[in-house]
């Protein structure tokens, strides 16, 4: 067994433990461990409470000892991202703060088909670079965990690069991803039919190339934000 480890202490501990599982929280919910510390072991956090005691009643631990006023609480969880992508969306942004408007920004070839363009184009070690580079910069922020879609490739060679793409870039950062294979809801260029054509490729082609790829690690395939298996269960893991 590693040896134990004392981290603290932190001025203020939020545990969140105890709290319901639904509906809104107040304040008066958290619990709050005043100059606390938290013990350690293989990564694992075996105990938390204060500081002082917890030191005393574990002599033999390997202590961390922090200056200032510290406040920890478990990192956050963005259930929602699209990190992996080529090119820039900046000149976008700089149109919508000057008033023009998302259809008038695609007719001038920006929007989401250039993003579309140039995650094609882009290759898969530079896929990987940029999505470990935007998931450490929301590591700043407190945000640890991070879903992932793919989507910007449509057809199934571009798909498997980019939750290729995903499963690197794990390996790159400390945060964890977990990939989403993504059927984008949108006509692409080259491709009619969507509604009934594309929809029955994907689960008729993308499933099985995917499944043996192994590309991404967890159970989803959305269509339109909605699981292409019932009850959620995809059968490709």
């Amino acid at each position: 067994m590693e040896a134990l480890q004392l981290i603290g202490p932190f001025k203020q501990l939020l545990t969140m433990e105890a709290l319901p599982l639904k509906g809104p929280l107040s304040d008066s919910q958290l619990w709050i461990i005043e100059e606390a510390g938290i013990l350690v072991s293989e990564g694992k956090v075996i105990a938390t409470g204060n500081f002082d005691s917890l030191k005393k009643e574990h002599a033999s631990a390997e202590c961390h000892e922090l200056t200032g006023a510290h406040v920890c609480l478990p990192g956050f969880i963005d259930a929602h991202t699209h990190i992996c992508f080529g090119g820039s969306r900046a000149n976008d942004y700089a149109l919508r703060n000057s008033g023009k408007t998302y259809l008038e920004i695609a007719k001038a070839g920006g929007g989401i088909w250039d993003t579309v363009t140039q995650t094609r184009k882009a290759d898969k070690e530079t896929l990987i670079k940029k999505t470990a580079k935007l998931a450490n910069r929301h590591l700043k922020t407190g945000i640890t965990t991070l879903e992932v879609k793919s989507g910007y490739g449509l057809s199934i060679q571009e798909e498997v690069k980019m939750l290729e793409a995903i499963r690197e870039a794990n390996k790159e950062t400390p945060s964890d991803l977990i990939s989403t294979c993504l059927g984008r809801p949108y006509v692409s260029q080259g491709l009619q039919g969507f509604q009934s054509g594309l929809f029955k490729r994907i689960i008729r082609n993308h499933s099985s190339i995917i499944k043996r790829k192994r590309t991404y690690q967890q159970n989803r395939c959305l269509y339109r934000g909605k699981c292409l298996f019932a009850g959620g269960n995809c059968p490709l893991f």
